[in-house]
C-alpha cells in the first residue's frame, strides 16, 4: 500500500489501511457505518436472504473485521479516533457520503474537484 501511494492515487477498502498509511500526508481515512437494523435490511435485500441469515452474515463479518483490525493494529476497529472522517450511510445515503468525502478532501488538500478527479 505504501509503495503504491507514491506512484498513484487509489482507494483502499479495509486491510487496516488507516493504520498502515497513518503517517502519510496525502491520505484520508474514512469509516462508513450504519445502525444494525439498517444494515440487516440492506443485506437481506442485496443478497436476497432471510433476516436470520443476514444476522449471521453481519455478525460473522463484523467479528472477522474486528479481529483482523485488532490483530494487525492493536486498536479497536470502530473507534472514531482512528479515522479522519466517520459517516452514517443510513442518514446520509451513499451518494451524499461520496460528496462529503470529496468536500473533505478539497478542504484538507486545498484543491477543487474540478481541478482534479478525487474519487
Amino acid at each position: 500500500m505504501q509503495e503504491l501511494l507514491h506512484h498513484e492515487s487509489y482507494v483502499c477498502i479495509g486491510r487496516a489501511a488507516d493504520f498502515v498509511l497513518k503517517d502519510e500526508p496525502n491520505v484520508v481515512s474514512v469509516y462508513l457505518d450504519a445502525p444494525y437494523e439498517f444494515r440487516l435490511k440492506r443485506e437481506m435485500k442485496r443478497q436476497g436472504i432471510s433476516e436470520q441469515e443476514a444476522v449471521k452474515y453481519i455478525d460473522r463479518l463484523d467479528k472477522y473485521r474486528n479481529s483482523y483490525y485488532m490483530y494487525h493494529t492493536g486498536r479497536q476497529w470502530k473507534n472514531p479516533e482512528n479515522y479522519d472522517l466517520c459517516l452514517n450511510t443510513e442518514s446520509l445515503g451513499l451518494d451524499h457520503c461520496v460528496e462529503l468525502i470529496k468536500k473533505f478532501m478539497e478542504l484538507k488538500f486545498g484543491i477543487c474537484s474540478s481541478e482534479k478527479e478525487i474519487l
